[in-house]
């Protein structure tokens, strides 16, 4: 599942997200650190399905690739996700923030 259909991984924090931004839906294998809750982020978004540890065989993974690309829901929410990542305000807002932060020495957000 690679190139422009989707994505088979071992789920990694910029693998997934940089896939979602791109649209495009996921196989993750997770192995270890980040990479489970990143698998379970995914899957959670309607925009991937997760192979556990004990379910990696070829057949599994062949036929979980399959249903990701017959199924066009992992593409459009994968799809929804990368808009809402694109909407999402830049670094040039986060270092805007910063600056007034340390300018300001207070917070930008009322304590609740």
């Amino acid at each position: 599942m690679g190139g422009h259909r989707g994505r088979l991984g071992e789920g990694g924090f910029s693998t997934v997200t940089g896939a979602l931004r791109a649209g495009l839906p996921q196989v993750v294998i997770p192995i270890g650190a980040d990479q489970p809750l990143n698998a379970t982020c995914c899957e959670s978004l309607g925009a991937g399905m997760i192979i556990r540890p004990d379910e990696r065989t070829p057949e599994v993974i062949r036929d979980t690739v399959r249903a990701v690309l017959a199924d066009p829901a992992y593409r459009a929410n994968a799809a929804r996700v990368g808009e809402e990542m694109a909407a999402l305000p830049g670094l040039d807002h986060a270092v805007g923030l910063l600056e007034r932060l340390a300018r300001d020495k207070a917070p930008i957000i009322a304590p609740v």
